[in-house]
This record gives structure tokens, sequence and C-alpha cells, in this order.
């Protein structure tokens, strides 16, 4: 019998596929006689094995590899005849049914999605170009010397520091399930979820709020999930952040700042704030262009693509949650992680395209060069690598960091440039920026 494929919709695809069950005996039979000839079991010289003791032995999994290498041989076939590109082997899903001559597989898979990337030159990129203002620059710089007093602020501003206290109410439920004291936090810097930052805003010392609040299906609190609630907020201290604070990683390195005498002080300060508005432009061109190609080419993604992105994004966000202060309204408790998802997912097939287009690739040599030095730096901090696990982890991601870098600058070198001018202080203190 013939097998036959149909279309379910753009991606996904059933295939009926027919095989004979005298055709898998013989060849079942063929692969014991084979077997029987090189084996040697205890009692027996090679070759010498009764046929009856090897089929107890072999054939169920002889059978069970046999089928599915039929099935994939079929499937191949036809898939290449229909000039289908098969997205993930490994989710293949499949039904049985059986009449007296054949065994009948219904296979369900996904297609890789067909497109061809366009690239505009329509594509407009704003380049931030820093506006030189040697005053302002020392200004900002002698803002930046430590000054531990800390200017009260009247209202809730972006970059004010708050300090809350914050209880949690679950509906129909007079008794909190969670609440804090002191909770101190950086106001319009990804701390709070942004429902509840706009509450917040222009909103004074000693005020009180309460907010009605439905908590994410995946929050990384399971009670928590899908949870409406009311959140009660108690306003108690608007300080202002001096720009000091914005500049130091942690506190290693403040420390060692203040080890340092006051000539090299200015100049660590000049070189951290040139690096961090050299980071806010550079992801700023790369955010545009990610946003331009998204828009150019709508695809229609996977399922297991998907799937898979979802599950990375989620551990993502678990991990980050873990390894932060433990924040119930944080904004990625609370992140919208389908649309993240589908994003990222729409990015990698993107970037596997442009890939081929432009015959991208990694200087191998490059790559291990760097990936040494991470190791030793690694070695003189006294830090554990694990040399089969962690080495290949620190490859692929360097590989994959490296092979970005070399897609963004494709992609920019496609786009028309627009020069926009603005100050140093312009650039760090740009809500949108930071939140890039």
């Amino acid at each position: 019998m013939n097998n036959v494929i149909k279309k379910i919709n753009e991606l996904q695809y059933e295939c009926t596929i027919f095989l004979s069950k005298e055709k898998i005996q013989k060849l079942i039979q063929k692969k014991i006689n084979s077997i029987q000839k090189k084996n040697k079991i205890n009692g027996f010289r090679t070759g010498k094995v009764p046929l009856q003791l090897i089929k107890k032995m072999y054939e169920d999994e002889i059978q069970y590899n046999l089928i599915n290498q039929l099935v994939i041989d079929q499937i191949n076939k036809i898939t290449k005849k229909e000039k289908i590109e098969i997205f993930d082997y490994a989710n293949l899903k499949h039904k049985i049914n059986e009449t007296n001559e054949h065994l009948i597989y219904f296979i369900k898979f996904e297609s890789k999605p067909n497109f061809k990337i366009k690239l505009t030159n329509r594509d407009k990129i704003i380049q931030i170009k820093i506006k030189k203002n040697n005053a302002l620059d020392k200004k900002i710089i002698n803002e930046s010397y430590l000054n531990e007093e800390k200017e009260i602020e009247t209202t809730i501003n972006f970059n004010s520091i708050v300090t809350i206290d914050y209880a949690i109410y679950l509906k129909n439920q007079e008794k909190e399930f969670y609440s804090i004291q002191n909770f101190s936090f950086l106001f319009g810097n990804n701390m709070l979820d942004f429902r509840i930052e706009q509450k917040l805003i222009g909103k004074k010392k000693n005020k009180k709020i309460t907010i009605d609040f439905l908590f994410s299906r995946i929050h990384p609190e399971k009670k928590l999930r899908n949870q409406s609630s009311k959140i009660l907020i108690f306003i108690k201290k608007i300080t202002k952040i001096k720009n000091t604070e914005l500049i130091f990683d942690n506190n290693d390195e403040k420390n060692l700042f203040l080890q340092l005498e006051k000539k090299k002080q200015y100049y660590f300060i000049d070189n951290k704030i040139k690096n961090k508005t050299f980071l806010l432009i550079n992801k700023y061109i790369k955010y545009q262009i990610l946003q331009n190609i998204i828009q150019n080419n709508p695809i229609c993604i996977p399922d297991q693509l998907l799937k898979q992105e979802y599950k990375k994004t989620y551990y993502n966000l678990i991990s980050l949650y873990k390894n932060k202060v433990k924040n119930l309204l944080s904004y990625y408790s609370n992140t919208l992680i389908k649309l993240e998802a589908l994003r990222n997912a729409h990015i990698t097939l993107l970037y596997e395209e442009i890939i081929k287009k432009y015959k991208i690739q990694n200087n191998k040599q490059e790559i291990q060069y760097i990936h040494e030095y991470v190791k030793k730096l690694y070695y003189q901090n006294k830090r554990k690598i694990e040399i089969n696990k962690n080495n290949k982890i620190l490859l692929q991601y360097l590989n994959k960091i490296f092979l970005e870098k070399k897609i963004i600058a494709t992609l920019y070198n496609e786009a028309i440039i627009i020069e926009k001018e603005m100050s140093t202080k312009e650039i760090i203190s740009n809500y949108l920026l930071q939140q890039i």
C-alpha cells in the first residue's frame, strides 16, 4: 500500500506509513542469523548458539530498532519528495494500527518554517553620538564622588531610593499571606512589577496605597500562582540617589575605589561612566536591529521550539528569583514569559537563516584563546571548574555570543544610520535606555 501525507496546518503534517509484516519478519530473521554467526555464549562455540536462544535474547530489541528505522526511512523518503524539512526528529508523535498484512503508523511532525530573510535598506537605526561637553562631563564625575548624605525627596521619581512596608492578602482571606518591612529599592530599575510602579510614581512619603493585583500563573512562589490579591503598601522613606551609587557593580569594587588616591578615583569614575554609556548605546542599537528584523520577517513558530524556549525562559526566571533578594513583587516574578519565549524563538530562527545567507562563522582560534583566558581567570580567583562539563558550557556560550556579535554587525551594515547627539548625562539618566 502507498504511504500518504496530509497537511494539517502551515507547519504540521500527518503521515500514514504502511509496513509489510512479511518484510519485517524476513529482516528480523536475517538479523538474527547474522548475530548467530558472530555470537559466543558460555557453553556454545561461536556460530553454534541455537536460533531459539538468540531469538529469546535479541528479538524484541531487533524488532523495535528495525521498525523505528523503517518508519524513519519512509518519512525521509516522503519528506524529500515533498521538499519538507522536519524540525525535530526527537519529537515525532505516532499511533499504531494493524491489519493482517501491515503495521500502520500515523506519524505527526512539524516542519521547519520555509522563509527567506528580508533585509530592507529602509530600516533606520538611531546611532547615539556622545555630545562633547568637557565642563558637563567633569561636573558629572565630581558629583559622583562619595557622599554618604542623601537628599530627601518629596515624591517618588525615577532613580529615587524608596523604602516601603508591604503586605499581601489573598482573595477572601483576612490573614496576610506575606509581609515585609523596610524593603528598599531603586525606583524604575526593574525591581517591581510595572503595574505596581505605575501606582507608586508621584506618590509622597507616609502614603498608604492599596493595589488589586493578579499574580502570574508561573510565579516562582507556587502558592501565589494565578492568585487574585490585595497588596497594601506604606511608603516610609524617599531619598535621592547620588551618582556614585550607580557606578559600583558590587561592594568589592566600592572598597577598592575607597583605597585609591583622589586622582586615581577621578579616572576610575571617568572610565566607569564611559563604559556604562558605551554599553547603553550598543544595547540600544541591538534592540533596534532586532525589532526591525522581527517586524520585517513574520514567521510561523514551530510548537516544539516555542516549548523549548518557554522551558528555558522559565528556568532562567526561577534561577533569577532564587539568586536575588526574595521579592514577591519583582518584575521577573510576574513577567510575560510566553511573549518573551515567542520573541526568543523568532530570533533563533532568524539568526539561523542569517548565518546561512551570509555564511557567518566564528574564528575557532579566537574562541579558543578567549576560552583559555577565561579559564585562567577562574583559576586565579580559586573558583572550581569541572573540566568536562563547565568547559563545554563555556565554549558553547562563547561561540553563541561571538556569533551573535557578527550577526548584529552584518545587520547594522545593511541599515540606514541616523546619528542623534546626546550628552553623557542624558544617556545615563534616560529611563527607556535603562529598561532595554
